[in-house]
């Protein structure tokens, strides 16, 4: 998904900076920028760590010169009984999913407040509106996303800076790749979805181009549910 997100904004003339642990998809991300004739540069980080984060944003600004637009999109899913839950595994799941977010906005916002104006862009999920079975703290995770999205918005609008949240639901990614390739549970999914076909990354790109343009200026606060009518169903 952030790959698409990233090849999608960087083709209507946005310069990215591609922020991940993982260093081998990361460049990888901003090689396929370059490729396609964009502006990208690859930083390493851990977005659990303030200090990390602040020098993502740092590097960001000395390269490109400002910032413009936040994509929140770091995320991990844990599968399993709420009883068995241990406190370490808790914590990693709110610290990626949710602390990453507080943290890059944080960061973010401090500059996008002095220049006025700014796009920021929160990857939750439709388990942020209902709740699923064995997956208790990722719910919890996206649904304190749509909440900051929320008091965010309301707190910053007065710099004119825009906080909204996409809720997807099942992507053909990694992320999804037991539910979406194992022939059962993937019968049994798209029999819930109205549209009865998974997302594809590329599905992502358009939608996040428009909250982030000024076709998307009087719209803040919001969460915009994409998941092929899933939750029409709840």
């Amino acid at each position: 998904m952030g790959r698409a997100i990233s090849l999608a904004l960087a083709e209507v003339g946005a310069s990215v900076t591609v922020g991940d642990v993982v260093v081998e998809g990361g460049q990888q991300t901003a090689e396929a920028v370059r490729q396609s004739g964009g502006r990208a540069i690859f930083v390493k980080v851990d977005l659990g760590k303030k200090s990390e984060v602040d020098n993502m944003v740092e590097t960001t600004i000395k390269e490109f010169g400002k910032v413009d637009i936040l994509i929140n999109n770091a995320g991990i899913q844990l599968a399993k009984p709420f009883i068995d839950l241990t406190e370490d595994e808790w914590h990693r799941v709110m610290n990626i999913n949710l602390t990453s977010m507080f943290l890059c906005s944080q960061a973010a916002g401090r500059h996008m407040i002095k220049q006025g104006k700014g796009k920021i862009i929160n990857i939750a999920s439709n388990g942020g509106l209902a709740a699923a079975t064995n997956q208790s703290v990722y719910c919890v995770s996206k649904a304190g996303v749509i909440m900051l999205t929320k008091a965010l918005a309301l707190e910053w609008a007065r710099y004119n800076i825009r906080v909204n949240a996409i809720a997807p639901g099942y992507f053909r990614t990694p992320f999804s790749a037991k539910a979406t390739e194992d022939e059962k549970t993937a019968a049994t999914l798209l029999s819930r979805i109205p549209l009865r076909r998974f997302g594809e990354p590329k599905d992502l790109g358009p939608l996040v181009v428009y909250l982030a343009s000024p076709a998307c200026d009087y719209m803040t606060g919001e969460t915009v549910l994409f998941d092929g009518g899933h939750l029409c169903h709840l």
